[in-house]
């Protein structure tokens, strides 16, 4: 719910890291976090969820990784 809140305001700053960053640790995996940012974008308009978009490839850059090896 943060995440959403955050992104439909425009603050993808770095608490809206933190709390991707927290949602990543708790267990939200990429896939799950792309569909509610997806989902969230009819209501908070697209360049609110491109900001938020790219902040998620940010923090779960390192799982990209670790899939190309």
């Amino acid at each position: 719910m943060t995440v959403v809140a955050l992104m439909s305001q425009s603050l993808v700053d770095v608490s809206f890291q933190c709390h991707l960053e927290t949602a990543k640790s708790n267990g939200i995996t990429r896939e799950e976090i792309a569909k509610i940012l997806t989902n969230a974008d009819f209501y908070a308009g697209w360049p609110k969820t491109w900001a938020a978009i790219h902040m998620e490839k940010e923090v779960w850059k390192e799982v990209d990784a670790g899939k190309k090896n």
